[in-house]
């Protein structure tokens, strides 16, 4: 009963808190954000000085910026080994890490390795070589043939 009554309370308060209205809905600065007209629908939350920026995407983050220390989930249910009713599907999921390190599991395996990037261009190397490239308006990056949201 306490869990229910826990659980209960944070969806309360994030149903609450998602019904509040800001000040001004075109206004996404922040602390860091510090442009005079930014109207771009994705802040992140890193230093923003292009003013009157009215892009989609904040053009002053880079894509390699953008995927440093996140996981990443691929968009399909790829096989992921034998189950026993034959092939079981799950998503893949990659980690890059901001430290230069990537964990990659798939299939029934993981792999890790190190990897770079450039204008968002990946290049990770582990057990074998593998290159991917960010999309950073889509937010998809393609790594080793398949997409990862």
């Amino acid at each position: 009963m306490r869990g229910w009554t826990l659980g209960l309370a944070f969806a309360t308060i994030a149903v609450w808190t998602a019904g509040c209205p800001r000040s001004d809905p075109n206004d996404d600065t922040d602390q860091t954000d510090t442009d005079a007209a930014d109207t771009d629908t994705l802040d992140t939350d890193s230093p923003d000085t292009d003013v009157g920026d009215t892009d989609a995407v904040d053009t002053d983050v880079d894509a390699c910026s953008a995927i440093s220390g996140r996981t990443f989930a691929s968009v399909e249910e790829l096989e992921c080994g034998l189950g026993p009713n034959g092939v079981a599907l799950c998503h893949w999921h990659l980690t890059l890490s901001a430290d230069g390190s990537w964990t990659w599991q798939h299939s029934d395996y993981g792999e890790s390795g190190t990897w770079t990037c450039a204008d968002g261009v990946v290049s990770g190397s582990g057990l074998s070589n593998y290159t991917g490239t960010y999309d950073l308006g889509a937010g998809t990056l393609s790594w080793d043939g398949h997409d990862y949201h």
